[in-house]
């Protein structure tokens, strides 16, 4: 029977025993006290904002009656003499690793593939799922989206959380699926959320400026991704895989931390010939693109996949290692599977073509709104109209930054809002603006709300034209200061379409 110390005893984490009574058998760990209940274990985790020990008695009134704590002070006195309380010193920790063993360990059963990186996540996942999935059945977690053999809904963040992971992971071992592709943020190996996961292959997509207000340097946050490494190299299983995207600057540091004694490791390039994976060719058609891969210096591996832009190519090309050398699927077997890919929702997705194109992309950080800019460049026969904002609470340094790259890549942009959480929007404003006032560019305008802002856009628009709305991508919901309301830029551009005169 799985009860609360034991199963802190079977992960080997110490812990002091603050309370005790029966022994209750345990099938579900949270750390939402409004799931809680019997059979839980509720973990009251210190977060951002807010501190789920405020929460113990909600979860007590529930039902619940083991408790995982990290502040003993705060556990009211009067669930004592009816409940198990285990004081621990790292509970994220902790709380991944009992979210594993009362799923009962599902990632030995299965070939896990974790794919990290600050962009081109979503997409390789995406891809590689896309080709495993017609061979063989695959679970899916990424940020647009999680597919499980029970269900296949939007997700709420990029790595959703240890309990709900580990639940999952367990369905689609139990259901006989195969492969698992897993979207691996850096928060997700910071805040234990794929803690003690046995991958079979990690993947390695890019890195740029991200996450600054978590890490507080890019070094920390380097680091965090190097940690997910560390954790393949440590991983029990047998013939690991990395595929590493070296054309990255950051690819080559990525290489070295690798074990190479009990991980193979491909690097994959558009510029190297020397790697594993070198995409020699890749042209644009009507429907997307078209590549050429040498694989191991010799094997051409041809696909036809429905991306355009050229970080999309790298991503094809980290997906299509990934498949063969850790998936088993012949190239063969890739060519046929990716021919009806029609790629990502709010990833460089092409809304509108006619008689201008509208473009919606999650480009969020300084590097990403550079590519976005200089590709849509590439392919505009008219002017570049930019829509974006930048997400409240968070990294502030960056907005300057987004701002100049603006006003030099775009020929009018529109600021507008983003996710603003709790910040006032004039004062996000303002550190856009900032960025155009240095380099004494007056091409934007200001609209707050973001509906209006693509409806000003798409007034504006001449044939020909490229509108690029950039920032929120495939998210359904945007969070204002007074909450959350439904908002999607892609079918916003639908709606406006309907209205447009021409």
């Amino acid at each position: 029977m799985k009860t609360l110390f034991r199963l802190l005893e079977k992960v080997g984490i110490p812990y002091e025993k603050i309370a005790a009574c029966n022994s209750l058998p345990i099938d579900c760990i949270t750390l939402d006290s409004r799931t809680a209940g019997e059979g839980n274990i509720f973990a009251a985790i210190k977060g951002f904002q807010t501190d789920g020990h405020n929460f113990i008695n909600n979860a007590f009134a529930a039902g619940c009656r083991n408790f995982l704590v990290e502040d003993a002070a705060k556990v009211p006195k009067e669930i004592f003499g009816t409940s198990n309380v285990a004081q621990v010193k790292e509970i994220r920790r902790t709380f991944g690793k009992l979210a594993r063993e009362i799923n009962n360990c599902p990632d030995e059963s299965l070939n896990v593939f974790g794919i990290t990186g600050t962009k081109g996540k979503t997409t390789v996942s995406t891809v590689l799922h896309h080709i495993l999935n017609h061979k063989q059945a695959a679970a899916l977690f990424t940020t647009v989206r999680f597919i499980t053999p029970q269900i296949s809904a939007d997700s709420e963040k990029t790595t959703m959380e240890a309990d709900k992971l580990q639940y999952y992971l367990n369905q689609t071992k139990t259901a006989g699926w195969k492969h698992a592709v897993v979207e691996v943020s850096s928060h997700a190996v910071t805040l234990s959320r794929v803690e003690n996961i046995t991958w079979n292959c990690g993947i390695f997509t890019s890195f740029s400026r991200d996450h600054l207000d978590l890490y507080g340097t890019m070094e920390a946050y380097f680091q965090a991704k190097l940690d997910f490494f560390r954790a393949l190299n440590a991983s029990g299983k047998k013939n690991k895989v990395a595929v590493v995207n070296i054309d990255d600057a950051k690819g080559h540091e990525v290489c070295s931390v690798i074990d190479k004694t009990t991980v193979k490791l491909f690097t994959v390039s558009a510029k190297d010939c020397n790697a594993d994976y070198f995409i020699s060719k890749s042209n644009y058609t009507d429907d997307g693109t078209q590549l050429c891969i040498i694989r191991n210096g010799t094997d051409e591996i041809n696909v036809s996949i429905g991306l355009k832009g050229e970080v999309n190519i790298i991503n094809t090309g980290v997906a299509v290692c990934a498949a063969v050398e850790a998936g088993g699927v012949s190239p063969e077997e890739i060519a046929e599977a990716v021919k009806d890919f029609c790629g990502v929702p709010g990833r460089f997705e092409i809304v509108m073509t006619t008689p201008f194109s509208v473009m919606v992309d999650y480009a969020h950080t300084p590097e990403s709104l550079e590519k976005l800019l200089w590709e849509a460049r590439k392919i505009s026969s008219g002017k570049i109209i930019l829509v974006f904002g930048c997400t409240g609470d968070r990294d502030k340094e960056k907005r300057p930054i987004m701002g100049k790259i603006a006003a030099q890549g775009s020929d009018y942009s529109i600021l507008t809002n983003d996710d603003l959480y709790t910040e006032n929007q004039q004062d996000i404003m303002k550190m856009l603006e900032s960025g155009f006032v240095e380099i004494g560019k007056k091409n934007y305008e200001i609209i707050y709300n973001r509906r209006n802002a693509v409806e000003k856009a798409m007034k504006i628009a001449e044939n020909g034209d490229i509108i690029l709305l950039a920032g929120m991508g495939h998210q359904k919901f945007q969070i204002l200061n007074e909450g959350k309301i439904p908002y999607n830029d892609a079918q916003t551009v639908r709606e406006l379409r309907k209205n447009l005169i021409v």
